[in-house]
Formats: structure tokens, sequence, C-alpha cells
């Protein structure tokens, strides 16, 4: 279901439209983890609310859902800090929430490495897609000389 519409939708479209409200609505919460290496958890729940929408489950599910990739987020964060090797805080959004998704689904092992695998191969997004050839005017600008922009 898309946040506050008495229609359904196809998961994908509620999922994108959901993520969106969180993230434009200013709700994204932050943890850098002990690395300096996170970015933003909350991007992870509308992919877990539509999962459990889709299994039938309730509130307990979706908690134990929040948890499990909060955790595995909050995990990857404090020891991978992604940011000095290019890479942006989705690979975290990506691996946590497939995992959750996983638990939430019932996957056996094979099929939880499975959903892992899929979700780490396409998503390893790049931080030169926020900085490089940005103008200083831009939000997204890190300045001259920043490690960002020698990409």
């Amino acid at each position: 279901s898309t946040f506050g519409l008495a229609a359904r939708s196809a998961p994908e479209y509620a999922v994108f439209a959901n993520a969106a409200a969180i993230r434009n609505m200013d709700f994204s919460d932050t943890y850098l983890g002990a690395s300096g290496g996170g970015g933003h958890p909350s991007d992870m729940t509308a992919a877990i609310v539509a999962a459990v929408e889709l299994a039938g489950g309730g509130g307990r599910e979706l908690l134990l859902g929040l948890h499990i990739a909060y955790e595995i987020y909050g995990m990857i964060a404090d020891a991978v800090h992604l940011r000095e090797k290019g890479i942006d805080q989705g690979v975290f959004v990506s691996v946590g929430a497939s995992a959750a998704c996983a638990r939430i689904f019932g996957l056996n092992q094979a099929g939880i490495a499975n959903a892992l695998a899929m979700a780490l191969t396409p998503a390893t997004p790049g931080r030169v897609t926020r900085v490089r050839d940005a103008h200083p005017s831009t939000p997204c600008y890190e300045g001259e000389g920043h490690p960002y922009r020698r990409v």
C-alpha cells in the first residue's frame, strides 16, 4: 500500500512512492557508524513494509524486519567506511533490507544467500554520482580538491 492512499498499488510502485515520501518529508534518520561510513537506515523501511504486506504479516513481522535490517546496516556501517572507497550507503541499505525481506518471506539459507547476492550486484552506488562535475551552487558540491572529485 502507498502511504496515505486507500487504493492498493503494485508493490514496486508502493515502495518507490513510500521511500520518496520518507526521504522527501525529511523522516530520514542518520547513522554514521563507528567508521563514519553510514547513512540513512530508514531508506530500508518502505521495502520492509511492502514485504510484510506481501507475506500477510502484521506489526510483529514489521518490527522484526526493521530490527534485522537496522542491525545489519549498523554492523556493516561500523565495520566498513565505504565513502573512502567512493561507494555510497546504498550498499548498506540493499543488504539490510534484503536480509530482512528474506526473513519475512521465510527463505532458507540458499535463498538468503541468493537474495543478498542479487541485492549487492546492482546496488553499489558510487558517490561520484553526487559530486562529479558539480557546480559550487548545487547542494551536492563538495569543493575543489575533495577526495570524491578525483574520479
